[in-house]
């Protein structure tokens, strides 16, 4: 669907919706509305130009392209719109599906989360989240390390209820 096809069905879905998308920049645009008391409430992102009906994610799993149909469901979701408007700009919209997001596993981690069939022992998950661990930004490594240094502190203290840390 174009976009200029996809902002006539949006203003019939709910004629106070409006859609940013700041020129051509490669990002998306933003679908958002103005509240009661003037305050920009936004609602999701959509692509430009050529918007395909469904979600495209790439090898990670991250989106792509937000498909209209993910729009859609979003605006009925927040109730923004209605079944009955829906169906008026779309008779068969409810009568498809949305095929299921296939990303194939990418790493060892991800093949060994991604199979179900066996039941991980209590080793094997530790091996597994020490995996996971390697893998986080130096950013999340060193909160991790300053959580587990306020652990122990607070252990040391006594483990009062009065200082005990809040997550």
């Amino acid at each position: 669907m174009l976009s200029g096809d996809f902002l006539y069905a949006l203003h019939v879905l709910n004629p106070a919706l409006r859609v940013c998308s700041l020129g051509d920049n490669g990002r998306m645009a933003g679908i958002y509305y103005l509240d009661k008391e003037g305050h920009y409430q936004d609602v999701c992102a959509i692509d430009k130009n050529q918007i395909p009906e469904f979600p495209v994610y790439d090898q990670t799993g991250r989106l792509e392209k937000a498909g209209w149909r993910r729009a859609v469901f979003i605006l009925l979701q927040n109730r923004l719109t209605t079944t009955r408007r829906v169906r008026r700009l779309w008779p068969g919209f409810f009568m498809r599906r949305e095929p299921a997001a296939y990303v194939p596993p990418a790493d060892p981690v991800s093949a060994r989360l991604a199979d179900t069939s066996k039941t991980l022992s209590s080793e094997e998950m530790l091996e597994l989240a020490k995996a996971l661990r390697k893998k986080d930004s130096p950013q999340a490594q060193e909160e991790r390390e300053h959580d587990r240094w306020f652990l122990k502190t607070w252990q040391k203290r006594g483990g009062g209820q009065s200082d005990k840390p809040v997550y």
